[in-house]
């Protein structure tokens, strides 16, 4: 899609990219709060600190059609650096249109750039679209990623 628009994810996006997320949240049927103020509060910290976080948007005109959230990170193990794919939400309209894609590659160029090591992503064992999609984009099963949600 030649029209379709990579850019630095800014506050004035969040409106928008809180209704991507609610798609995201819709999709797993999470209890996370996805309120304009508790995402506006995260997005607002993460743009103070560019060197750890990094986001996109991919926007088509004046509408945001997709959404990336990466964390930078240093490890004994690779010292150059880690970017984890945090989230990564495409509009359902426009889903299959390469625009997730794009925003890989937009991520993918970022780290090199900042001489990263690797990317990981994880998703759920069951998102088999999300596990096909990642592998099509040249990320490989290197291991399995384990977690647990705290309650506060």
């Amino acid at each position: 899609m030649e029209n379709i628009h990579i850019l630095e994810m800014k506050s004035e996006h969040i409106d928008d990219v809180q209704k991507l997320i609610g798609q995201l949240n819709e999709l797993f049927s999470t209890d996370h709060d996805i309120s304009m103020d508790a995402i506006k509060k995260t997005v607002l910290n993460m743009i103070q600190f560019k060197d750890i976080y990094l986001n996109f948007v991919a926007m088509e005109g004046n509408k945001i059609v997709g959404f990336i959230s990466t964390i930078f990170y240093k490890t004994f193990f690779h010292p150059g650096g880690t970017v984890l794919i945090n989230e990564l939400i495409i509009d359902k309209a426009f889903r299959g249109k390469g625009i997730g894609m794009r925003l890989i590659s937009k991520i993918k160029e970022m780290a090199k750039q900042r001489r990263m090591n690797e990317i990981e992503v994880g998703t759920t064992f069951n998102n088999k679209k999300a596990i096909n999609f990642y592998k099509k984009a040249g990320l490989t099963d290197e291991g399995l990623l384990l977690g647990e949600e705290l309650k506060p």
